[in-house]
C-alpha cells in the first residue's frame, strides 16, 4: 500500500529539519512527502533540497491555515494511506512499517494514532495526577479516551501513559499525529476550513466526525506507533487572539457535535467554562491582567453572539484576530 506523509510547516525551519532527518532514518520509508508551506518558502525549499532522495514536494500555501494546508495536502496526495505528523516532531525508526502492518491486519480501522514522547520538561508523576483530578472535577477531562457532555476531549490515560501499553479503540484522534486510510477522504471528509490559523481543535472535530460516521472500531490507538513532540510554541496568534480562539471553537465544537439539544449537556458545557477560564488564564499569567481582560470580553462575545456563531451568521473570527 503506497503512503503519503503531509507536513504542514509556518516558519520553523529548524523543527522541520529535524523532523525531515528522523525521517531519512526510516527503515520504510513514505512513498512520497508534502510539505504545505505557509511562510518563508525560500527557507523550506533549501532544508528540504537535502532530502529530495525522500521524494519531497513543497506545495506553497498563500495563507496561514493548518485546516487548508491539511486539506491541500490531502488534493495532492497519491498513497493509499495518508499519514499527519507536525512539523516540531521526529519519527520513531519502524513509524511507516508499524502503521502499513496494523490497517493491513485491521480492515474495520480508518484511522490510526499512536504513543507521543513528549520532550518538553516533565513534571512529576504525582504533580500531574493531582493536576488531572482537578481538570476531571471541572469536567474538561475524564480518566477515560472519550468526548465528554462538556464537549471537553479526555485521553488523560495517553496523556498519562496509563494503560497506554496496550492497543485500544477511541473515539477521536490527536492532532500531532495520526494516519487515514485514502478512502476517508474519498467519502469527503475534510478538516473544517472555517477555522483558521493553527486551528484549535480541528483535530478532533474531524476525526470525531470521521468517528461518528463509521461506528465504534473505526479509530484506534497502537502503542508501538509513535514520535516524539517537542512541542513548539506556535507564533501564528498573539496571546490575546488564541484565546479568543480557544474560547469560540470549544464552543462551536460542542454545539455541533455534542450538544444536541440536551439540557444535561448544556449544563455541563457551561460548569466546565469555569475551570477552562482558569486553564486559560494560566496560559498568559505573564500578562495576567490582560489575560483576564481577554477571557471575560470573549465570553461576553459568545453570551451576545451564541445564535448567531451557531447558525453561522456572524464572522467570528473576525472577533478572534482583531478583537
Amino acid at each position: 500500500m503506497q503512503t503519503t506523509l503531509i507536513i504542514p510547516t509556518l516558519n520553523r525551519p529548524d523543527d522541520l529539519a529535524r523532523c525531515l532527518l528522523s525521517i531519512s532514518k526510516l527503515q520504510r520509508g513514505f512513498d512520497e512527502i508534502i510539505i504545505v508551506d505557509q511562510g518563508d518558502l525560500q527557507a523550506t525549499e533549501q532544508i528540504a533540497e537535502a532530502y529530495a532522495h525522500l521524494n519531497v514536494r513543497i506545495e506553497p500555501l498563500a495563507v496561514c491555515s493548518l485546516t487548508r494546508a491539511r486539506n491541500l495536502g490531502i488534493e495532492k496526495a497519491k498513497g493509499g494511506l495518508i499519514f499527519f505528523v507536525d512539523d516540531d516532531t521526529t519519527l520513531d525508526e519502524r513509524y511507516v512499517e508499524t502503521a502499513v502492518d496494523y490497517f493491513a491486519r485491521h480492515p474495520e480501522v480508518v484511522g490510526l494514532t499512536g504513543r507521543v514522547e513528549n520532550m518538553r520538561g516533565r513534571r512529576g508523576v504525582l504533580r500531574q495526577v493531582f493536576d488531572r483530578v482537578v481538570v476531571v472535577l471541572l469536567l474538561l477531562a475524564s480518566f477515560r479516551w472519550e468526548i465528554l457532555r462538556s464537549g471537553a476531549n479526555s485521553s488523560l490515560a495517553w496523556d498519562l501513559r496509563l494503560g497506554t501499553s496496550r492497543i485500544r479503540k477511541v473515539p477521536f484522534l490527536p492532532g500531532c499525529h495520526f494516519a487515514c486510510r485514502r478512502s476517508v477522504f474519498d467519502a469527503g471528509f475534510r478538516f473544517d476550513e472555517r477555522l483558521i490559523r493553527w486551528a484549535f481543535g480541528e483535530d478532533v472535530m474531524f476525526s470525531y466526525r470521521v468517528y461518528k460516521q463509521y461506528g465504534p472500531g473505526s479509530l484506534a490507538y497502537l502503542p508501538t506507533f509513535k514520535l516524539c513532540h517537542y512541542s513548539s510554541p506556535d507564533q501564528s496568534l498573539p496571546d490575546v487572539a488564541a484565546i479568543r480562539m480557544q474560547v469560540l471553537y470549544r464552543f462551536l465544537f460542542w454545539h455541533e457535535e455534542v450538544y444536541n439539544g440536551s439540557g444535561l449537556n448544556a449544563v455541563c458545557y457551561l460548569y466546565s467554562q469555569l475551570g477552562f477560564s482558569v486553564l486559560l488564564f494560566r496560559q498568559c499569567r505573564h500578562t495576567p491582567r490582560l489575560a483576564l481582560q481577554t477571557i471575560v470580553r470573549s465570553y461576553g462575545y459568545l453570551l451576545a453572539h451564541h445564535r448567531e456563531i451557531a447558525q453561522e451568521r456572524i464572522d467570528y473570527n473576525r472577533f478572534i484576530i482583531d478583537g
